[in-house]
């Protein structure tokens, strides 16, 4: 997509450890009807759930910038069987991702003229939210893209990152065991197998994993 293009041509995106990169653009038939706050549908990118949510007149209502951000599902749903999101307190998806990206808004027709930002974002389980407050300021967006133009497109350009950091990954586990002998044992005893699962649609309460013992402390699991 040659919109994509350009995007990446104006901020740099590093390619090291890029997992994937794609784009969602939410097509807004009637600015002027929106209220001050705003949510896209449910859309997939990255291999993840997200929506974007809209503040025409500024995060904090200043009338000043419009703002964007980025909300991730993952971390707070469970995907259901009927297609429906709900809340589920006990089996949420744990998430770490590393991500950089790029909110717009552009004319509905007119690829030269849009306004953009980048930022940088770790989403997790307590972090799944992040914004670009000060996107573009309002009496430039209506003059802009605004006039004589109640169409306009609002979209994400995102790259989703591979997280090799082991310390970090060994902490955010340590982060959900609730007391402090837990969290000694976990130190102490830290090791990580790799096992493959050929059809993971077999696994069941009876399922053996592997067919190796390993030692953890004084004993063989």
């Amino acid at each position: 997509m040659e919109f994509m293009i350009k995007l990446k041509g104006l901020f740099n995106f590093p390619r090291d450890n890029l997992l994937e990169e794609d784009i969602f653009e939410w097509n807004i038939e009637n600015w002027e009807g929106l209220t001050h706050e705003t949510t896209s549908k449910i859309f997939k990118l990255c291999g993840l759930n997200w929506n974007l949510i809209l503040y025409r007149y500024g995060y904090n209502q200043t009338n000043e910038y419009v703002s964007v951000a980025l909300e991730n599902f993952d971390a707070l749903k469970c995907y259901n069987t009927d297609d429906n999101f709900r809340p589920i307190d006990d089996n949420q998806y744990n998430i770490n991702v590393p991500t950089k990206f790029a909110i717009y808004i552009r004319q509905n027709y007119d690829f030269s003229k849009f306004e953009a930002k980048e930022t940088n974002y770790q989403f997790d389980n307590t972090n799944y939210y992040h914004g670009i407050y000060e996107l573009v300021k309002i009496k430039k967006f209506n003059k802009k893209l605004l006039k004589n133009n109640n169409k306009l497109v609002v979209g994400i350009y995102l790259c989703r990152y591979k997280n090799n950091n082991e310390v970090e990954f060994v902490n955010k586990l340590e982060s959900y065991l609730s007391n402090k002998y837990e969290k000694d044992n976990f130190k102490q005893f830290y090791k990580e197998f790799e096992i493959n699962i050929d059809n993971i649609s077999k696994i069941n309460n009876k399922y053996i994993l592997g067919d190796k013992y390993f030692n953890i402390g004084d004993n063989y699991w």
